[in-house]
């Protein structure tokens, strides 16, 4: 058995989210102890209504100890109160492995852009969807737009750099951080210090495992193909 899986944006509400994948790759991963979704659970930002008892029968069946939710910045404000009580939901989280310990936080806090420019995101998430949903533009190309795919840029890459060196900052006294919010799976190691990102579960389907232990590595899983 695993000790700790960490995921990150399942969207769930969206349409990109396919909750049968996710099931696979829960699957392939096996039983775990402790499961950690690193924010954006949830997309409150494109409906406020979801079938949380498959969601949450899904969370819940391959684990044997413990669920925890980040909240993430698409996810309602009462995100605890529409899961309940046996499933623990806070802003950030603390897990130990070998090297130390690392806080769990779902990154949104860093995203300059996002915190400057909020509006101007929504309004480009909405424009976003009104392609994808209203008038059936291809998926593929949408993908293009995709914040994974903008994550690969030059632009984008400074940014999350200066993310990283504040985080290294802030979080001096641990081992690392571990995010999810930019959708792309990615591990920088510095000399005393650790970023990980999950990535996502809409088009990578990317993990970070922590095993008995304490060795932390990221993982990814597709659908469908043996690994």
């Amino acid at each position: 058995m695993l000790d700790t899986v960490l995921v990150s944006d399942l969207h769930y509400g969206d349409r990109r989210c396919n909750l049968e994948q996710v099931a696979c790759l829960l699957g392939h991963i096996g039983h775990i102890h402790r499961l950690i979704v690193v924010g954006d659970t949830l997309d409150y930002w494109v409906t406020k209504t979801w079938n949380l008892q498959s969601l949450l029968a899904l969370l819940s069946g391959l684990c044997s100890h413990t669920v925890v939710l980040i909240s993430g910045n698409h996810d309602p404000n009462n995100l605890d109160e529409l899961v309940g009580d046996k499933i623990q939901v806070c802003d950030d989280y603390e897990v130990e492995a070998k090297k130390g310990i690392y806080k769990v936080i779902h990154g949104h806090q860093y995203d300059k852009l996002l915190c400057s420019h909020f509006y101007f995101v929504r309004f480009c998430f909405w424009i976003h969807q009104l392609l994808l949903n209203k008038y059936g533009w291809d998926f593929q190309r949408l993908l293009r737009f995709s914040l994974s795919n903008r994550s690969k840029s030059k632009y984008f890459e400074s940014l999350v750099k200066e993310s990283v060196e504040q985080m290294r900052s802030d979080y001096s006294g641990y081992a690392g951080v571990i995010c999810g919010h930019t959708h792309f799976p990615v591990r920088v190691e510095f000399d005393d210090f650790e970023y990980f990102n999950c990535g996502d579960l809409i088009e990578h389907f990317s993990y970070i495992k922590i095993n008995q232990d304490g060795e932390v590595s990221l993982c990814g899983y597709f659908p469908g193909i043996k690994s």
